[in-house]
């Protein structure tokens, strides 16, 4: 993740982009197979085309993600040269995007959120960003629950259980929990 501060608005972005670039599949793909893609398909989150409070007026943000190997793959190292050509990749690549091909000029502050940081800040195992996988049997109501079957009082929230990940998935599953928690602790 490239977290980007810009003085400039980009009216071409809306909340939530997509940028599919050549190969799509293979992009997505590279990922479970310890590499990097050459032509990266990304997502852009820019909060500040709907919010004017996160930065001035003429300013923005936006967050861009790319798909990566976890650190099971020890080809990548993630120190400052790997996360300085993978910078760069994603830079040019989205100046590619219509209306963005000067963004570099724009950029006034940026940071990063590899799987290395989400390992050590975050005991995120692998540095996997999303938690368990996407399989059948790890979607949904096979997602691990909420509360402890084996032990009274434990209780889990987060990406990787029911319901599932995404912010206001999370936030929904977090007032279930409160709910649970509410009434466990009535009735005891």
């Amino acid at each position: 993740m490239i977290y980007l501060g810009l003085n400039k608005k980009y009216e071409e972005l809306k909340l939530h982009n997509i940028y599919i670039n050549k190969n799509f599949k293979k992009s997505i793909e590279d990922a479970f197979n310890g590499e990097i893609p050459s032509n990266p398909s990304l997502y852009l989150y820019s909060p500040s085309s709907i919010d004017n409070s996160i930065c001035k007026e003429n300013d923005s943000v936006l967050n861009i993600m790319l798909r990566v190997p976890n650190l099971s793959y020890e080809d990548i190292l993630w120190n400052d040269e790997d996360i300085k050509k993978l910078r760069n990749l994603i830079i040019n690549t989205i100046k590619n995007i219509d209306g963005l091909k000067n963004i570099e000029n724009h950029i006034v502050y940026e940071d990063y959120l590899t799987p290395m940081n989400l390992s050590n800040n975050y005991n995120a195992y692998m540095g996997n960003a999303f938690g368990l996988s996407h399989n059948i049997l790890q979607s949904g109501y096979f997602r691990p629950h909420l509360k402890s079957k084996e032990i009274k009082g434990l209780y889990f929230i987060g990406s990787s259980t029911h319901p599932g990940n995404g912010a206001s998935v999370i936030i929904d599953g977090s007032k279930v929990l409160c709910n649970i928690i509410s009434s466990d602790l009535n009735n005891d």
